[in-house]
């Protein structure tokens, strides 16, 4: 957890610095703010805790507002942010917000990519666990079954994932 303690300076450190250089609200500072949210997730993943999870919410606002200014960031790149941002939500119980935002990645990524392209199953695996957490049943299906349809598709082996999602949906 040590690196990650460091990590978190290191960040801090270069957000700071692009602040002077470039000033709060440039694009580069924005891709800091970005790649530092991303961080603290893994760190997350690796730690769980709440506080990590309001670090990660503000990083990924400020990463977020910053970007969709400038408009220079992709809009797949800002929809992989913003789905990413979806599931931090979701893990704070913040799950009206978390609709909206995976909506609006969901939309941008069929729009680029198509509903069965191989991309789209990661998407649909994340929506699918955001209403599991939220306790909406019918939308976790759906969502998993998209994932599912996905796979067989672009012909990979989908028994594993079917197992895991009955007992997931079991649990509910």
């Amino acid at each position: 957890m040590k690196q990650f303690s460091e990590m978190e300076e290191n960040y801090e450190e270069a957000i700071a610095m692009a602040n002077q250089l470039y000033g709060e609200e440039h694009e580069e500072t924005g891709e800091i703010w970005a790649a530092y949210a991303c961080a603290l997730i893994d760190w997350y993943n690796a730690e769980p805790s709440r506080e990590l999870l309001e670090k990660c919410k503000a990083a990924m606002e400020q990463a977020l507002e910053i970007l969709l200014e400038h408009d220079v960031y992709g809009e797949v790149r800002i929809a992989n942010l913003m789905m990413r941002y979806s599931s931090v939500l979701s893990e704070l119980g913040e799950f009206q917000n978390c609709d909206i935002v995976a909506a609006e990645a969901l939309e941008c990524f069929q729009k680029n990519f198509g509903e069965l392209h191989e991309q789209m199953e990661w998407v649909y695996l994340m929506m699918a666990d955001n209403y599991r957490k939220a306790g909406d049943k019918e939308n976790a299906k759906r969502y998993y079954d998209l994932a599912i349809r996905v796979l067989r598709e672009n012909d990979y082996e989908t028994d594993e994932l079917e197992e895991r999602v009955e007992e997931l949906l079991q649990g509910m």
